[in-house]
């Protein structure tokens, strides 16, 4: 028969490895804040990718807030606020996901725990968390990109809460990536990783090799058009690593660089071509696009970087002198660049704005006076063109704001 004091040892046992675990991790305590987030969000009518931004309050009552313009999307109730909480990065999962299960001693989660999508089962997701709430055994995770337009999974093993060995990246029942993770949980060697944007229509790989869980050495972008079969490289560059006491500590880009556009996808094939110096970008770089896969890339935009500020080495890369920009959300069917130039990192001046004619295959001049962006005409001329641009933006970029 077991003792009163055995049951006793037994739970204190179950919460003290649980603490020693987390306080290994990493010692939190839950304090309230509110943090900005910024996510690319797919709007279907514009056809683009769309930039949003969203708040995360944790607050005293421990509770989970994202706040989209002053709208509430989610509260969640955290029940074991002595694990530092994951936070939803994707706008569709802070909509739609939810995890369930059951918790134990001292609100440890146990047991089987699975994910739902807008209320519906996903299939043998999930795993197992064992007595002192670590993950263990086999998990089935939803990867961090997971949309209603990219079902993706990682699936591997968890040995007290942390990745160990073989993950693999599953998407349409295939396997297109992954790695391996050493005893630490670190992300090591070769690995196959998704793009932010990741769909069937922005089909985007990255190939490289990791060292110490940083990325290091030449890493690959390869791109996959939508009915296509075969992968083709379309960008790379290098890593450089910075070590003290023969640890890794971080890695940073170096050298020529082909990186792509932020919402690349099959009809928005836009590349940036320059040189990086210890992670910041330097000198002269070009904007590239393209319509179709076997057409070369033509120089659209661009501009110059500067690292340095009255001769003093910055932080961060500052544009300077004369830029061609693409619109925000800029593909086949909205060609949009803003001409002026920068002073130090900040517009000056007049910028005009261009805009590509299908009938004439040139880019043609729309100039707005400070008259023009308060009347409806300009309301009529944008809607006509089919500029998604709001009178805000004009302004902005023209440099009357």
């Amino acid at each position: 028969m077991i003792s009163l004091n055995d049951q006793f040892r037994s739970k204190d046992q179950i919460i003290n490895k649980a603490l020693q675990k987390e306080q290994q991790i990493e010692n939190y305590e839950w304090q309230s804040s509110i943090s900005e987030y910024e996510y690319l969000f797919w709007n279907s009518e514009n056809y683009r990718f769309k930039k949003i931004k969203y708040e995360v309050q944790l607050t005293k009552e421990k509770e989970i807030k994202y706040i989209q313009d002053g709208q509430i999307l989610r509260i969640e109730q955290v029940i074991n606020s002595i694990q530092k909480p994951e936070i939803l990065t994707n706008l569709q999962q802070i909509k739609y996901l939810q995890w369930s299960g059951k918790y134990g001693q001292y609100s440890l989660k146990i047991g089987r725990w699975s994910a739902t999508w807008n209320n519906e089962i996903i299939l043998e997701s999930g795993g197992y968390y064992s007595e002192d709430g670590q993950k263990q055994g086999l998990w089935k995770d939803i990867n961090r990109q997971y949309w209603s337009e990219a079902q993706i999974y990682e699936i591997g093993l968890y040995i007290d809460n942390t990745r160990r060995g073989k993950w693999k990246y599953i998407y349409n029942n295939n396997e297109i990536g992954g790695g391996f993770y050493d005893e630490k949980g670190l992300k090591i060697g070769k690995w196959i990783e998704l793009s932010e944007c990741f769909w069937k229509q922005g089909y985007v790989l990255y190939y490289g090799e990791y060292k110490n869980g940083k990325r290091y050495g030449i890493w690959n972008a390869l791109h996959k058009r939508n009915g296509y079969k075969q992968l083709k490289l379309i960008g790379l560059g290098s890593y450089d690593i910075s070590q003290v006491d023969n640890l890794t500590v971080d890695s940073f880009q170096v050298g020529k660089w082909i990186e792509l556009n932020n919402g690349f996808w099959d009809l928005a094939q836009v590349i940036h071509i320059g040189t990086y110096k210890e992670g910041k970008k330097c000198g002269r770089w070009d904007i590239l696009q393209r319509i179709r896969n076997n057409t070369p890339f033509e120089i659209m935009g661009g501009g110059t970087y500067n690292d340095t500020l009255e001769g003093q080495v910055i932080s961060s890369s500052l544009k300077n002198g004369k830029w061609i920009e693409l619109n925000e959300g800029f593909w086949r069917d909205n060609q949009i660049t803003y001409n002026g130039e920068y002073h130090n990192g900040v517009k000056v001046g007049k910028w005009d704005i261009y805009y590509y004619n299908e009938d004439t295959e040139n880019n043609e001049l729309m100039y707005f006076s400070t008259i023009f962006l308060n009347s409806e005409v300009v309301v009529l001329i944008l809607k006509k063109l089919m500029i998604q641009i709001s009178l805000v933006q004009l302004k902005q970029v023209i440099g009357l704001s």
